[in-house]
């Protein structure tokens, strides 16, 4: 709560269950471009073990966490592509920046470019802080990006998935 209270909505990072050869040079990638483009960061940890050790004042690692609470927080989300968290993401409203690391997050970065709630995905290959510097700053001046992913949003949370099932389901039986 402090952290999130002490300045501007911080990035969320985080690339879940995917591990990385080096996540110690994935954490300092992250950490050397936020620093140049003046974003704070939260650094989650995940398998690949990302934020360890001792991080600058403008970041923060955090370990399991909520992420449809945490994510409607937070200036855009930094992660692997898997379907949950670019659902959530998108629920929250907030723009989002792919690095896809298999099977179908490919997808999923590439929907999330074209609906405009992110830009073009990284390539795990071309992750460095140059790369990563270019993308938060494309990130920061397209505003449609934030508009898009608030407009998607606000229509994913206007509609109730579980009773749009049911109904389904229900007139599914009947017709049998």
């Amino acid at each position: 709560e402090a952290f999130l209270n002490a300045g501007e909505p911080p990035l969320f990072v985080g690339f879940g269950s995917m591990l990385a050869r080096d996540a110690a040079r994935w954490t300092q990638v992250v950490l050397d471009a936020a620093a140049k483009v003046g974003m704070r960061v939260l650094l989650s940890g995940g398998w690949g073990g990302y934020g360890q050790g001792e991080l600058p004042d403008y970041a923060m690692a955090v370990g399991a966490c909520n992420h449809e609470a945490l994510f409607p927080r937070v200036l855009a989300v930094l992660h692997h592509g898997g379907a949950g968290t670019t659902q959530t993401a998108a629920r929250a409203g907030v723009p989002q920046i792919i690095v896809p690391h298999g099977v179908d997050q490919y997808w999923w970065a590439h929907r999330v470019a074209v609906l405009g709630i992110g830009p073009p995905p990284l390539s795990p290959l071309t992750f460095w802080t140059s790369v990563l510097v270019l993308r938060l700053k494309e990130l920061r001046n397209t505003p449609t990006f934030a508009s898009n992913a608030k407009a998607l949003g606000e229509r994913m949370r206007a509609r109730n998935g579980l009773q749009l099932t049911v109904d389904l389901l229900e007139r599914s039986l009947a017709s049998i």
